[in-house]
């Protein structure tokens, strides 16, 4: 026997289909891909306030090379 909930009203389709596309690997992977984006722009900012490459790998959680590949 097949159980099926009821979907009472549209907000629940609407969050049924939310969470299977936050599921996704393809959400997963843009999200991943914005976080780095974000770090990457980030590696200037501290650096013009004269972190080093190491402080910055650190602070941002990135390896030495991604902060050196990054900086001016």
């Amino acid at each position: 026997m097949i159980a099926v909930k009821k979907i009472s009203n549209h907000h629940d389709i609407n969050t049924i289909t939310l969470e299977k596309i936050k599921q996704s690997q393809g959400y997963q992977y843009a999200k991943e891909e914005g976080k780095l984006e974000q770090k990457i722009a980030t590696i200037i900012l501290l650096q013009e306030l004269g972190l080093s490459i190491d402080g910055i790998a650190k602070k941002l959680k990135l390896d030495r090379q991604t902060v050196i590949k990054n900086c001016k």
